[in-house]
């Protein structure tokens, strides 16, 4: 029981810090379209739509 809790609590974290780095890495390309275009395409966006971006933005990247 001991070793499935560990391997399970492991599986956890890994799965967290992949979804962080994922976030980071989508959050630096969103600054750098920013700076490179400007913000007006960003200023209706709300939570969902950055939610749904991010989604998109991942499953490109993965899809490569």
């Amino acid at each position: 029981m001991e070793a499935n809790y560990k391997t399970k609590w492991e599986e956890f974290i890994t799965e967290n810090q992949t979804v962080d780095n994922q976030w980071v890495v989508y959050v630096k390309s969103l600054v750098n379209d920013i700076r490179l275009n400007g913000v007006d395409s960003y200023t209706e966006y709300t939570e969902d739509d950055f939610k749904e971006d991010f989604d998109n933005y991942v499953s490109d990247k993965t899809s490569m």
